[in-house]
């Protein structure tokens, strides 16, 4: 699968472009292992969608 790149001007507004805000959350301290994956997608300013899943770490 391709994927597109596309640059902005560090002056473009946030509520002029397209993006994905992305969480983790993990579990332990010395060999941490994520358990929960989220993203958020904006378009224009507003929330287009979400996304969440558990991960099994094991």
């Amino acid at each position: 699968m391709a994927s597109i790149m596309r640059t902005i001007d560090n002056n473009t507004p946030l509520s002029q472009v397209s993006f994905v805000a992305l969480d983790t959350e993990t579990c332990g301290l010395y060999e941490a292992r994520v358990v929960e994956l989220a993203g958020v997608r904006f378009r224009g300013g507003e929330e287009e969608g979400r996304f969440q899943t558990l991960v099994d770490p094991q």
